[in-house]
This record gives structure tokens, C-alpha cells and sequence, in this order.
């Protein structure tokens, strides 16, 4: 059967293993592995290690990039929070998403966070509605001209020109690459495949695919594909587990109520980092969601913490909003 499951985003983790994201839908994360062009299964899913409320239902999440490779940052309901990543401990209080990150006061509320791949890699993009804004991490600003409507400038077509549920920047092989997800009302049957009549009245996930070098989308999904279904899989397992404990009176982790215990994880170039311990039956020697914090590298260090009303950078930037003539 096809899922209701929405994806929400996803985070890559270049240190603890450059093939692999973790893939956020509702309160829990899967591993998605580009190089295998699978899901890690291992230990999978588990809920996100994210403060609440952005411990669920995100809007989207980005890597630092230039001067902020030291944290990452999580959106969720017009706000966002910033954190470090060595140790995945907040860097500040939440923030407003619209005041510190250039984009119009009126978007308190968004559609998708992600950041952009090949060519475009050096951007973030904030969509809402049928319209999106472009962040330029090199010039600590929003791009010139901003916003512009999704349909023309990305080349989509029907669903996929507003209100999307979320976003997937491919690794890899497939690191010029965007999955666009929208939630559609649809008919499936008993193998969760479109039908026009005799089937199942569902919302399912469908996606698109862009190119960022080649300013096309390549590919458009309605059906139940390998890569979707296998992450619904395993978030639907989540679901039927948090039912299951829920009737018997459990926390997530199996345990009659009480705190998350904490382990201390030591990185191979010691640094230590601070890890919720994993849901039962994770292994910490697969590459499984969240398995290893995601720690910097140390050759884009900053010399100190960036005050949080600077947003995701320091305001007064003296470079200015770059634009190279593209589409998005």
C-alpha cells in the first residue's frame, strides 16, 4: 500500500560517511545510502536528535557552508534553530526564519528548506506556496531578484509548481540532483500502484526529479518507486511500533517512561561527542541514521560562535548578492 508518510527533508553527513543521508519524515529519520542507492536498514529508523519542537515535522535542514560549516541548522514552523555540530548541542535560542535569513516578513510559514546541488551547490533554497527564495552563502545575503515563482524557473509542471512537502539533494552519483516530494490524493491497489478505479483511496508522496546543471527535470514519479517505497517501509514500521508501545505504556526506546540515557561516543580524531543511545537492535558500526555526529572539518573552522541574530551568517557582509543569470 502506498504511504501518507511526508517527506519532510534531509541532512547529509560528509564526515561520518560522505555516501550517506538521513532522510526526516514526521518524528523519525532513515539513513539513505547514495553509493549503495539503498536505505540502511540497520537500527533503522529512530527519531530525530533534534530539541523539541524540531525533533518532528520539519520543513527542512541545511549544512553550514562557508564560514558556518561548524553547525547545521533545522527548520520548523517559520522558525529555525542552529546547531553545533560537534557535540549536536543548540548554538542560541530558536530564531525567526524570514528575519534572519532574508526572505519576506509574510513567510512565517514554509514549505521546504534545502540546499542546492551541482553548479548551484554554493545556495539554499526556501520555497512557500507557488514562490521561493534563493540564499547565497558566499555573499551572506539573498540572491538578487527574489522571490520568483517555482513552475518556470525550475521547470515543473502540475503538482510540482506549489505547496511541496519537501526535498532530497542527492549525494554522489546523483549530487546534481533534487527530489521535489508533493502529497497527492490518489487510487492505488493492493501493491500500492496507481489505478483508476477498483483501488484504495490514499494520500501518497509522489516526486520529481531536477538536474541542477542542466536545468531540467529528468524524471517524475507517480508510482511506488524502489527509493520511495523502501523509505516508507521503513517509517511505517515506526508508526506501527509508537502504536504498539503506545498500548502498552512504553517510550520510544521500549522502556516504561523515565529519561533518554545518554552515551559519550569518541571520534577517531578525538573529539567527543555527546549521542542519545540508539533505538534496541542498532548496531554503532553501521552507517545508520545518526550513528556518528557529523563533525567539521577543521579546516574550515571558524575562530568563534556567530551571534544568532546575524542568522545563518553575520549581517553587513560587504559581499554583494551574487547572480550568475540562471533560472533558479
Amino acid at each position: 500500500m502506498s504511504s501518507t508518510a511526508r517527506i519532510a527533508g534531509a541532512l547529509p553527513t560528509p564526515d561520518a560517511d560522505p555516501s550517506l543521508s538521513v532522510v526526516f519524515a514526521g518524528g523519525w529519520s532513515v539513513g539513505y545510502d547514495w553509493t549503495a542507492d539503498h536505505v540502511v536498514t540497520a537500527g533503522a529508523p529512530t527519531p530525530p536528535l533534534f530539541p523539541a519542537p524540531f525533533d518532528r515535522d520539519l520543513d527542512g535542514a541545511l549544512l553550514g557552508q562557508q564560514a558556518f560549516t561548524d553547525f547545521e541548522y533545522v527548520f520548523q514552523g517559520g522558525n529555525y534553530q542552529r546547531i553545533k555540530l560537534v557535540g549536536l548541542q543548540p548554538d542560541g535560542d530558536p530564531a525567526s526564519t524570514a528575519d534572519n535569513w532574508f526572505l519576506p516578513s509574510d513567510w512565517t510559514t514554509l514549505d521546504a528548506v534545502f540546499p542546492g546541488g551541482g553548479v548551484k551547490s554554493g545556495f539554499a533554497y526556501f520555497f512557500r506556496g507557488p514562490d521561493y527564495m534563493r540564499f547565497d552563502w558566499p555573499a551572506n545575503a539573498a540572491s538578487v531578484g527574489y522571490p520568483k515563482p517555482i513552475g518556470p524557473n525550475w521547470h515543473t509542471s502540475g503538482d510540482f509548481t506549489h505547496d511541496l512537502d519537501g526535498e532530497i539533494t542527492g549525494l554522489r552519483a546523483f549530487g546534481a540532483k533534487a527530489y521535489l516530494f508533493r502529497t497527492v490524493t490518489t487510487m492505488v491497489n493492493r501493491d500500492g500502484r496507481r489505478t483508476s478505479s477498483g483501488g484504495f483511496v490514499v494520500n501518497a508522496p509522489v516526486y520529481c526529479r531536477y538536474d541542477f546543471n542542466r536545468e531540467v527535470v529528468d524524471n517524475t514519479v507517480t508510482d511506488s518507486g524502489r527509493r520511495r517505497r523502501a523509505v516508507e517501509r521503513s517509517l511505517s514500521a515506526a508508526r506501527r511500533r509508537t502504536r504498539h508501545r503506545a498500548r502498552a505504556g512504553l517510550d520510544r526506546r521500549g522502556r516504561n517512561g523515565g529519561r533518554r540515557d545518554t552515551a559519550r561516543s569518541r571520534h577517531p580524531d578525538g573529539v567527543r561527542a555527546s549521542l542519545h543511545d540508539p533505538v534496541p537492535g542498532h548496531d554503532r558500526g553501521q552507517h545508520g541514521p545518526r550513528s556518528a555526529p557529523a563533525i567539521p572539518r577543521t579546516a574550515h573552522r571558524t575562530s568563534g560562535p556567530v551571534p544568532m541574530d546575524g542568522g545563518p551568517g553575520l549581517r553587513g557582509n560587504d559581499h554583494a548578492g551574487h547572480t550568475d543569470g540562471d533560472r533558479e
